[in-house]
């Protein structure tokens, strides 16, 4: 078992430490997330010190499984944390050329259609027919 997993099975919990100089509490938040349909997630401690995520099991599960999971998780959001914070000039770059290629361009303004405009061309004019008998009125 790992070293930072402690397992209640009685309780059906199991309580996870983490050093918060290694894993921000944003990263701790984003792998707790993901447990919140299979457990109850509690998380105390000193964010200074030591944090300590507890998932109380909501039916049957593998504990000992979740706490490694949940390691895995922690890995996962830390290392989405490097990759964004590592790729950010590019994708800020990217963004300000693109706004940029069509900053540059000149606006088309747009008017703004009635009812009686007829962009399509589908507007036909009435046409009453007429009949070669002519009507009279009876009395």
């Amino acid at each position: 078992m790992a070293e930072n997993i402690d397992v209640d099975k009685k309780e059906n919990m199991v309580s996870v430490s983490v050093d918060p100089k290694i894993f921000p509490l944003d990263t701790i938040f984003s792998a707790a997330y993901v447990f919140i349909d299979d457990a109850y997630v509690i998380i105390t401690g000193d964010p200074n010190q030591e944090v300590v995520v507890k998932f109380k099991g909501k039916g049957k599960c593998g504990l000992v499984e979740m706490g490694r999971k949940f390691n895995n998780e922690l890995l996962n959001y830390a290392f989405y944390a490097v990759q964004t914070a590592r790729t950010m000039p590019i994708r800020t770059a990217l963004m300000q050329r693109a706004f940029f290629m069509h900053s540059a361009k000149p606006v088309n303004q747009v008017k703004e259609l009635s009812y009686l405009d007829d962009p399509y061309g589908i507007k036909k004019p009435y046409k009453v027919k007429k009949s070669g008998r002519s009507q009279k009125r009876r009395k």
